[in-house]
């Protein structure tokens, strides 16, 4: 409407002037150059009044607009700050307000430190805020970080975004830093992560219950079979050392699995280590009617390892693969250097792996073997895993099964004085 108005007056005006100016021109009243310099003063009116006109519509709107950008920015539930190029805070929103229960003009012109010494119960939450604003100025990038802070006497979790301000030449101009409560998404994923721990321990029992189990029978009968001095006791305390034996022997694994020992990695060229694996398990390989082809490259430079539990590794693989396979079929051992990894591939013809249990292999007491448990491969995928490694299987049903594990390379500079086995 005032808009509309003051349209309506300018316009008036230029009509009364362009009549004004005709008139006197037609009467010849007045003089010709004080008539030109009225006609130029009213132009210049004119010319004013429209480009006053025009700045005022244009403040009108960056006035509709920045008070859109205040009423979006105070109702987010995520605080945001603007500070200057001296770390001083000079814009907030109201949630940010909300921060330490503060007053606005108690923080806005001072900086964190400032606060820090003038609320010393909230001093180590200050200190760290300036600590992550100097990370994001030293890093000239976006930084994230989480940051405790204190809303309504509370210390809440945030996931909080800063972003540097910087001018031409790489100085400081400001800093922008929002952020967003995630206390409770935070509590959330701890409980689900508890919950998926109380799960696999609930696992872990039930099978390692099922495992010592059947052992545990055993010896019972055969215990009972010696106090009745009935049958070939020699014979009956072999086979309970045996089960002895194999309770040992998961119980090993299991601690294993859950402590696995900190031994410190040496340099080893891999092809030497899988062909003292390779001789090592020929015999029984050859028992089963099975030929293990070996293919090294040995020029394949060295890894950085644990001798005894990449062999231990070795071992595990190639023994299912035998297992898996059938009389007069063949188990290709492969090594080759891809991209900045060693591979290491074990192929077999066996029975293969059907897709829907590929991605249980490595957990405690899966097994598809009649009398496994399950846990050697669980091992192995732990061994690996300590080596900065990975593992990887792929399987078709009754065309066989390939394991790739990879081996980060050593740099060249750091190849010196290898050790062979």
């Amino acid at each position: 409407m005032k808009n509309k108005t003051f349209t309506y007056i300018a316009s008036l005006y230029i009509i009364l002037a362009t009549v004004l100016l005709t008139f006197l021109s037609i009467t010849q009243r007045i003089e010709l150059m004080p008539l030109l310099g009225m006609s130029v003063f009213f132009l210049f009116s004119i010319a004013f009044l429209l480009f006053a006109l025009r700045l005022h519509k244009r403040y009108e709107r960056l006035t509709v607009e920045r008070e859109t950008l205040s009423v979006l920015v105070n109702s987010m539930s995520d605080f945001i700050v603007f500070k200057d190029e001296e770390g001083r805070w000079i814009s907030v929103n109201d949630f940010g307000l909300k921060l330490y229960n503060l007053e606005p003009e108690v923080v806005i012109g001072k900086t964190d430190l400032q606060l820090a010494k003038a609320y010393p119960q909230y001093e180590k939450y200050f200190r760290y805020c300036y600590e992550t604003d100097e990370l994001t100025w030293s890093r000239h990038n976006p930084t994230r970080v989480e940051e405790t802070l204190i809303v309504k006497e509370e210390e809440r979790l945030f996931d909080v975004l800063k972003v540097p301000l910087e001018h031409e030449d790489g100085s400081r101009k400001g800093l922008f830093a929002i952020g967003r409560d995630i206390t409770e998404l935070r509590q959330a994923e701890e409980s689900l992560i508890k919950n998926e721990k109380l799960s696999v321990v609930g696992q872990l029992a039930a099978g390692i219950a099922h495992e010592i189990r059947n052992p545990l029978t055993s010896l019972k009968g055969f215990v009972d079979l010696c106090r009745k001095e009935d049958g070939d006791i020699d014979n009956y305390l072999s086979i309970m050392h045996t089960e002895l034996e194999r309770i040992n022997k998961i119980v090993d694994e299991l601690l294993l699995i859950a402590k696995p020992t900190k031994i410190p990695f040496q340099q080893y060229y891999l092809h030497e280590i899988v062909d003292s694996v390779v001789e090592l398990m020929e015999p029984e390989a050859k028992e089963a009617g099975i030929t293990i082809v070996l293919k090294c490259d040995e020029t394949t430079p060295a890894v950085r390892c644990e001798e005894c539990q990449i062999k231990q590794v070795l071992i595990n693989i190639i023994k299912n693969a035998i297992e898996a396979s059938k009389e007069k079929t063949t188990i290709t051992v492969s090594i080759k250097t891809e991209e900045n990894t060693v591979l290491l591939s074990i192929k077999d013809e066996g029975c293969g792996i059907p897709k829907q249990r590929l991605d249980k292999l490595g957990e405690p007491f899966f097994t598809m073997k009649e009398k496994g448990t399950g846990l050697g491969m669980t091992v192995t995928f732990k061994i690996i895993e300590a080596h900065n490694g990975t593992i990887d299987i792929e399987s078709e049903v009754n065309l066989g099964t390939t394991v790739n594990v990879r081996l980060p390379l050593i740099q060249q500079e750091t190849e010196k004085k290898l050790v062979h086995s």
